[in-house]
């Protein structure tokens, strides 16, 4: 039983994860960028930056270029002054927003939390079913109706 539990357990943290990240976004935006050359950004030959956000409601991933940039990781955390929990625009918090121009070039994909936490709700649906105790003698309740009738 112990076992089953920690199974489930497993499966309920990214949903509460979820829901936290949820709750602080309506009242922080944060961002973590990486700037710089490396192998996993080379299509840019001035140098790119890799982007994990937050912010109203959703996550933001992103990648683009950048020029002058200094290389390194950076962390920023904004409060906002009034909460924005649901995300603003998009079709139900989903957006991609690509800018192309001489100076810059970059990609963002929006993907809001209520997503995840659906997800994440839809597999551990399917593991709480898997990590039931089967009964023996599968019988309907119908014919346990039936038979105590009978006797």
């Amino acid at each position: 039983m112990i076992r089953r539990w920690i199974i489930r357990s497993f499966f309920m943290l990214p949903i509460l994860l979820c829901m936290g990240g949820w709750v602080w976004s309506g009242w922080h935006t944060g961002q973590i960028a990486y700037y710089g050359h490396s192998h996993w950004i080379e299509e840019y030959a001035s140098g790119g930056w890799v982007m994990c956000g937050t912010e109203a409601g959703v996550i933001l991933l992103g990648r683009g270029a950048c020029v002058g940039e200094v290389d390194g990781c950076r962390y920023t955390v904004t409060p906002l002054a009034h909460a924005r929990a649901l995300p603003q625009d998009g079709l139900v918090g989903f957006r991609y927003d690509s800018v192309f121009s001489t100076e810059r070039h970059s990609d963002i994909l929006s993907v809001p939390y209520w997503f995840f936490i659906v997800l994440f709700s839809a597999i551990l649906f399917v593991v709480w079913r898997k990590t039931n105790k089967t009964k023996l003698g599968r019988v309907s309740p119908v014919e346990t109706a039936a038979k105590e009738k009978q006797a």
